[in-house]
């Protein structure tokens, strides 16, 4: 039987023969999925959950140092999605770890805070200065209903940072390393916060941990309420689209003349009095904005509306007295 050619097969036979090379076979290419890379933050993403979360660094360092009377600053380092297994891994041995319920989604999350910062905290709680080096050894259950009032604190300003959502995250417990491993699955994706806790001479860290599903619906909430005309700063057009809203900005303008009096001279002001100041008749006033010299202008008018005709440019400032 004989053998029946395909139109492909033909082909290749024609252009060998008239000595040209066959039509290399097209193949797709193909490149391994790294299923780590899902979820990832992007730039936007980034950026929106920064710009947040450095709100609720500055809230977070006024209640607490309001709460304890004495210096203290939080300020946000990092925030990355990473994997259960990958967070547990990521923080000290020895450290203090509680969890909260966070509803209505009724996940669990989580914070980690150094135990430099944690004794440095108890020990103000507890009426001290805070200033002594911390033991070398693990937190009491004395010392944990202690700490639970500045974490409730930390969860109270975290409420409020993420009331788009309507979420409440309630206090659980303090949770060891080996309890923590079993609340969820390794492979579950987080949004972990970084931040750099200073109280006094003590300087540690602070990590928030959320589920993803929670972060993800924060992300799509910070979205739908963003201005259609955001422009990141890095983008192309940034400097023309903050150029064009500036110029819809409004600006305070006063037209007045520069003087001096003496208080003697002010005591004695009532109404009718005429004050003679050291300026021309001639002379024309000076615009302000915003109490700075930007113009000389002489008073006008427009129908029955007051107004000023530019005359030239200020060149040296002009310092302004109410007189």
């Amino acid at each position: 039987m004989e053998k029946i050619l395909t139109q492909h097969e033909i082909d290749d036979m024609v252009r060998g023969a008239r000595g040209g090379a066959a039509a290399p076979v097209s193949e797709a290419s193909f490149s391994r999925w790294d299923y780590r890379q899902a979820g990832r933050l992007g730039r936007e993403q980034l950026a929106s959950i920064s710009t947040l979360h450095d709100g609720f660094a500055r809230t977070l360092t006024h209640s607490i140092g309001a709460y304890l009377r004495a210096a203290f600053q939080v300020s946000m380092t990092s925030a990355e999605h990473l994997t259960y297994g990958e967070f547990l891994n990521g923080i000290p041995e020895t450290t203090y770890l509680a969890s909260c319920k966070v509803l209505p989604f009724n996940a669990t999350g989580l914070i980690q805070l150094d135990l430099s910062i944690a004794f440095a905290l108890i020990d103000m709680l507890l009426g001290g200065e805070g200033s002594d080096p911390p033991p070398s050894r693990d937190i009491t259950e004395i010392e944990e209903q202690v700490a639970e009032t500045a974490i409730q604190i930390v969860f109270r300003e975290l409420q409020t940072t993420w009331q788009a959502l309507a979420v409440e995250f309630q206090f659980e417990q303090r949770k060891q390393i080996g309890e923590a491993q079993q609340l969820m699955g390794f492979q579950e994706r987080m949004l972990c916060l970084g931040f750099e806790v200073v109280l006094k001479e003590r300087r540690g860290g602070m990590t928030i941990a959320i589920p993803t599903v929670i972060s993800s619906a924060l992300l799509r909430k910070i979205s739908a309420v963003r201005p259609r005309f955001y422009t990141r700063p890095d983008s192309a057009n940034f400097p023309q689209l903050l150029r064009k809203l500036l110029l819809k900005c409004p600006f305070r303008l006063d037209l007045g003349l520069a003087a001096r009096a003496l208080s003697s001279e002010l005591a004695e002001i009532h109404p009718g009095k005429v004050i003679a100041l050291s300026h021309a008749a001639t002379a024309p006033a000076t615009l302000f904005s915003r109490d700075k010299p930007i113009f000389t202008a002489n008073v006008a008018r427009v129908g029955q509306i007051r107004a000023a005709r530019i005359v030239s440019a200020v060149e040296a400032p002009i310092e302004r007295k109410v007189v």
